[in-house]
């Protein structure tokens, strides 16, 4: 079960890093 939690969290770092990267495109001038 441990395997499967550890591709979940690096699919929602990543989903979250995207985010994060939108976010700080919209924020530029």
């Amino acid at each position: 079960g441990g395997y499967f939690g550890q591709i979940r969290n690096t699919k929602k770092s990543s989903q979250r890093l995207k985010d994060a990267l939108l976010d700080h495109d919209l924020a530029l001038p």
